[in-house]
């Protein structure tokens, strides 16, 4: 089923709220590590899911861009 672009749009936008969230984890994670606190954090994976959603969102503008 081919999306419609509202659907592309709000995928857009929920990526984009997460990489909102995803800087807000990247500056806690910092914080922690100035303040010689231990962090829970893990950054390998929040990394991987970055790259994996960067690439959707590059998909989706596209997408959008020739719809």
């Amino acid at each position: 089923m081919e999306n419609n672009i509202e659907e592309l749009e709000n995928e857009l936008y929920q990526l984009v709220r997460w990489f909102e969230w995803y800087d807000t984890q990247i500056m806690q994670h910092s914080r922690f590590i100035r303040l010689n606190m231990e962090s829970n954090i893990n950054l390998n994976e929040l990394d991987q899911q970055a790259v994996i959603n960067a690439n959707r969102i590059k998909e989706l503008k596209e997408l959008i861009l020739n719809y």
